[in-house]
């Protein structure tokens, strides 16, 4: 199965690391160009955006998400255009398992089809409930059917079908929810079911997020950036940690049946 690693061309160091990470681990890869929100012209933005969501949700629905939500559209329609049956879509923060490429091949049209998505990385502001299909992939990994979408984040990693992919270019634009908002994607018939791999095959290197979610000219979002990209000990260590307490805490996951 093809994977497709979403990356900005300015994110030398991550693209860098992505790279020698998925060649060690035997993943046939192709690094996407991510779309940089910020370089957008206004132009593009009322082309591609609902103007009034982006008035209405202006902290969080900003240029940097943008971004995020035109890349993986993009990526949608060259998964169509290349006609993959599905693809694994990751961002270039993420860390895969040392079995990932056994674990894509156990993957098989019977798991990914029709109007399908399967996640390979999770988070949800609620209780994560995973309902078992007794289906065991490769080695410790299984297939789970999630239960409650409410809540449910994170497009760092997952795979989509080809018939997937044909739906949600046509309800992504035009903008007015972020790239992992599964929940609505579920409501407007996007995919029948949202499925998962439990334990989750991916990890998050707790980098910060190359979506601003901060007002870029904040002295908050300031401070971040120059502690971020100059490893400022011990605050960039510290922010990490922080980090990863906080995905830690969205991974409240319980098997249900």
């Amino acid at each position: 199965m093809k994977v497709f690693v979403v990356s900005l061309a300015r994110s030398a160091d991550r693209r860098k690391h992505m790279i020698a990470h998925l060649t060690q681990r035997g993943v046939d890869f192709e690094i996407f160009d991510a779309i940089e929100g910020a370089l957008l012209s206004e132009e593009e933005i009322q082309k591609y955006c609902d103007m009034d969501a982006l008035e209405k949700h202006a902290k969080w629905l900003n240029r940097g998400t943008i971004g995020a939500c035109l890349s993986h559209y993009f990526i949608f329609k060259r998964i169509i255009e290349l006609n993959l049956p599905s693809a694994c879509i990751i961002e270039d923060d993420i860390i895969v398992d040392k079995n990932f490429d056994k674990l894509l091949n156990a993957i098989d049209s019977s798991v990914i089809q029709d109007k399908k998505l399967t996640l390979l990385y999770y988070t949800s502001w609620n209780k994560i409930e995973l309902e078992t299909l007794n289906r065991s992939l490769s080695g410790e990994f299984g297939l789970y059917k999630i239960r409650n979408y409410e809540g449910l984040n994170s497009s760092a990693g997952y795979i989509v079908s080809q018939e997937a992919c044909k739906r949600l270019v046509n309800v992504v634009l035009p903008i007015r929810m972020g790239p992992d908002n599964w929940a609505e994607f579920k409501r407007l018939g996007v995919m029948d079911e949202v499925t998962c791999i439990f334990p989750q095959p991916l990890n998050n290197t707790h980098a910060k997020s190359s979506i601003e979610y901060l007002e870029a000219k904040s002295m908050t979002s300031k401070v971040a950036d120059f502690v971020d990209k100059n490893k400022i000990f011990p605050f960039y260590q510290l922010l990490k940690q922080r980090r990863k307490m906080m995905s830690e805490k969205m991974m409240n996951i319980k098997i249900v049946s």
